[in-house]
């Protein structure tokens, strides 16, 4: 099994790694620029045209390591979403099927008292409860999918009182995610419900990195750096 915390590194250290990269492109363009202009076999016409083909080089150079990047990021970023979905489901992590189908059925009828109650104040009792008893953090996951139930009863009875209500209902919401999971599960669910970070962007629009390449190199070549397959679909079409 992929270990999560593994890939994710894996991913900031791709992220962070763009000021390192950015540096390491500026001052290659900045070196070759000072040396040439002590060379005195060109003319100020031939440096510049020097500069340029170093420029188209190096350029040529970042977008080819820009897609590396975009490969080992992209791969990581569906490693973390298959290895948050095995530690989610993971047995270890997962009550036994006697103790699941006990909670299936308490919370059965749970949610048909809380539909039977007729008042705000028995209601967010018997959830309050119902949330107190429940202390195993697979079980409570299962009892967080009922949360729009329990809110809309709650504050349905309320009625002109529901923003009342709904402040002890953040608190239960809270208090279910203290107890939902350990560290490693709540990051699992995180990532899981952040979505999948495959093609999002390494390189940030408008950042100092993304803007040292194209000074260093061009625009021309810059504007590839979240997507250089892009690039080589363009020369192709030459």
């Amino acid at each position: 099994m992929t270990n999560l915390q593994t890939v994710l590194d894996k991913m900031y250290e791709i992220e962070k790694s763009t000021t390192s990269i950015a540096h390491e492109f500026k001052n290659a363009v900045a070196e070759k620029q000072s040396e040439l202009k002590y060379d005195t076999m060109l003319s100020p016409a031939g440096r510049d045209a020097k500069l340029k083909e170093f420029k188209s080089k190096k350029g040529a150079e970042f977008v080819k390591k820009a897609a590396t990047m975009r490969a080992e990021y992209d791969k990581a970023a569906v490693q973390a979403q298959v290895a948050a979905e095995q530690l989610l489901n993971d047995p270890a992590n997962k009550p036994s099927d006697l103790v699941v189908q006990s909670f299936t059925r308490q919370l059965a009828e749970f949610q048909t008292g809380l539909m039977l109650s007729t008042n705000p104040d028995s209601a967010l009792q018997l959830a309050k409860d119902f949330a107190g008893k429940t202390n195993d953090p697979y079980l409570v996951g299962k009892l967080k999918e009922v949360l729009p139930q329990i809110v809309s009863e709650v504050t349905g009875l309320a009625g002109t009182k529901a923003p009342e209500y709904k402040v002890q209902l953040q608190r239960l919401v809270a208090g279910l995610n203290e107890v939902a999971a350990s560290p490693e599960i709540k990051q699992a669910q995180s990532v899981i419900e952040g979505g999948s970070k495959q093609g999002q962007d390494i390189w940030r629009s408008g950042g100092v990195q993304l803007d040292a390449i194209g000074q260093a190199v061009g625009k021309e070549y810059s504007r590839y750096a979240n997507n250089p397959s892009a690039f080589e679909a363009e020369q192709d079409a030459e």
